[in-house]
């Protein structure tokens, strides 16, 4: 008779549905915005994540999916990032300075699992704020509801 480790199942239950992320991305947000209405706050935050139908094709999350961390990061909270690095209001950054505020988002070990070359492209080009908006987001996706493999 085989039986199996309440503990154990538990763990890999929690492991394999990121419920330790979503936890994490709750709490985060809970503190940063300090609703009145937490309840409803929470539930906003769910639906939003519910909403953002994840569209994996060749290993890439569309955009659209990845709103949801604007309960987090807003495309003005972004920006305000992009021109801290874009200093001369030339309107783009360097790669590095790109890779250097992702790893800030996100930490050097989430960055290093990530492929933003389809946001950031491969070679040493300037970035837009666009491209560097839509990498921000897609890293910050993919570490917020990274599952066990």
């Amino acid at each position: 008779m085989v039986t199996t480790d309440p503990i154990k199942a538990a763990n890999d239950y929690m492991e394999s549905n990121n419920i330790t992320g979503l936890l994490q991305i709750l709490t985060a947000s809970l503190i940063y915005h300090k609703p009145s209405d937490v309840k409803s706050h929470l539930v906003d935050i769910l639906r939003q994540m519910q909403s953002a139908n994840v569209v994996e094709e060749d290993g890439d999350v569309s955009i659209a999916s990845t709103n949801f961390v604007g309960c987090l990061f807003s495309d003005e909270d972004l920006s305000t990032m992009f021109n801290m690095y874009d200093m001369n209001n030339t309107g783009t950054m360097s790669r590095a300075q790109a890779l250097n505020a992702v790893e800030n988002l996100v930490g050097p070990t989430a960055l290093a699992s990530l492929d933003l070359s389809g946001d950031l492209g491969s070679a040493e080009g300037p970035v837009t704020q666009l491209q560097f908006t839509r990498a921000c987001k897609f890293a910050l996706y993919k570490v917020l509801t990274k599952k066990a493999k």
